[in-house]
């Protein structure tokens, strides 16, 4: 377990880092910033974007997003753009075949519609699986991500830092006061 001293020290030489980027006008550790993206497959096919849509927020380091795709956007300054690609093993993995559940078709509670999503419950967690067969006796389930196996690509779009990790900091020492 880290020490407090220790904890302090990365924190602080995170802050300063950051300053360092914003004194470049860029983005860095903490900031929150609104982007723009356009993803898509090995194939070309689009996966998912936000282009023409509203921009997307989220803190650089908080892992809501995948964190190639967060760490892209370091020392970015607002309106600049670039290309990455994701490799399915910093995604979300290789394809599981042991993911793909089979289910006897007299055995469920309802008939279930090829497309639809089914949730279990396993440690806690609700997972999705979406239905990818049915045929007259079985029902076949997929647990993997729809992006499993695949590597990903972006086009990506700085927006804006809205706001620095000093003044994320500075409001939540703040709100805490």
């Amino acid at each position: 377990m880290l020490s407090r001293a220790i904890i302090s020290a990365i924190f602080l030489m995170s802050l300063l880092s950051g300053q360092l980027a914003h004194a470049a006008g860029k983005a860095a550790l903490g900031d929150l910033v609104s982007v723009e993206y356009y993803g898509t497959l090995e194939d070309g096919r689009v996966f998912n974007t936000n282009r023409g849509k509203e921009p997307v927020e989220f803190v650089i380091g908080s892992q809501t997003m995948l964190d190639d795709f967060e760490a892209a956007f370091l020392d970015m300054k607002s309106g600049d753009s670039k290309k990455i690609s994701i490799p399915k093993s910093r995604a979300y993995g290789e394809f599981d075949p042991n993911k793909v559940i089979k289910f006897a078709n007299d055995a469920l509670p309802r008939t279930l519609k090829f497309g639809e999503t089914i949730y279990y419950k396993e440690n806690g967690q609700q997972i999705p699986m979406r239905v990818v067969q049915v045929d007259d006796k079985f029902t076949y389930t997929d647990a993997n991500h729809f992006l499993a196996g695949r590597d990903l690509n972006f086009e990506l779009k700085l927006i804006s830092v809205i706001k620095t990790a000093e003044e994320l900091a500075s409001q939540k020492l703040k709100a805490q006061n």
